[in-house]
């Protein structure tokens, strides 16, 4: 589904989980706003989750940390609170994951580092804090921000 740079505007609707077949979903540059529906944890074929440069705001969903599919990551730029969710670190197929622009407060999770096949991990301009995880430094990353 490839609804980016338009002006969509108000809620991402939480049936948006129904779209069982469904494999990218890109919404990013549009005016959506609200939390990441957590419905959006039912899209196990999903390979690409594109929501960035929105209004999204509260927590991100834990439950995206079980689609075993996705490949790229991308909610970068939106106001996003909370922690990063350690069940990300269980994307065995994760290339890109890109958290950078938001609010987001804590530690860098450990799990993270078990990410083989991630190339690119962008967490800047979060709130983030506490030690650069040991678990990191062993994997093979083009792009560390």
């Amino acid at each position: 589904m490839f609804l980016d740079r338009n002006e969509l505007q108000g809620l991402i609707p939480p049936e948006i989980g129904d779209l069982a077949s469904l494999r990218e979903l890109w919404l990013g540059g549009n005016k959506l706003s609200g939390p990441i529906p957590s419905k959006i944890g039912n899209l196990r074929n999903l390979q690409v989750l594109g929501l960035e440069e929105n209004d999204l705001s509260g927590r991100i969903p834990p439950g995206i940390g079980s689609l075993q599919n996705l490949g790229f990551v991308v909610l970068s730029e939106n106001a996003l609170t909370g922690r990063v969710p350690p069940e990300l670190g269980s994307l065995s197929k994760l290339v890109s994951l890109v958290l950078s622009g938001n609010r987001l407060t804590g530690p860098v999770p450990p799990q993270l580092g078990n990410l083989e096949s991630l190339n690119h991990l962008l967490l800047g301009r979060n709130d983030l804090s506490g030690p650069l995880p040991r678990e990191l430094l062993g994997l093979s990353l083009g792009s560390f921000h």
